[in-house]
């Protein structure tokens, strides 16, 4: 990099994909001077790899960020585990439960006094 290309400030990444669409553009054409296509071909590789940074920085920033979230959960969970029900899963939503319904029980077993005729 030249001592010139590092006073300029450095494009966003929105900045710098559009300037390398323009370029890929003008070379695509093909009418330029093979001097020109050169420079706009360092100049191309330049803004990818300007690009390239910044996502691999974006996408480090959103893992930290989701690593941070999910220890916060778990330290949440652990300091108060009588509110681990707000987190539902599958298992344990209503519909999944395997507990007999609440109400009198129809199974012959349930009634431990003899029927009326017997006594």
């Amino acid at each position: 990099m030249t001592q010139e290309q590092e006073q300029q400030p450095q494009p966003s990444f929105e900045e710098a994909l559009e300037q390398l669409r323009q370029t890929v553009s003008a070379l695509e054409q093909g009418d330029v001077p093979l001097a020109e296509a050169t420079s706009l071909f360092e100049r191309g590789i330049l803004l990818a790899t300007r690009c390239h940074k910044l996502l691999d920085e974006a996408e480090l920033r959103v893992g930290e960020l989701e690593r941070g979230f999910r220890d916060q959960m778990r330290l949440r969970e652990a300091a108060s585990p009588s509110e681990a029900y707000l987190v539902e899963e599958p298992s344990l939503s209503p519909q999944a439960s395997t507990s007999p319904p609440e109400g009198p029980s129809l199974s012959p077993q349930a009634s431990t006094s003899p029927p009326e005729g017997e006594r």
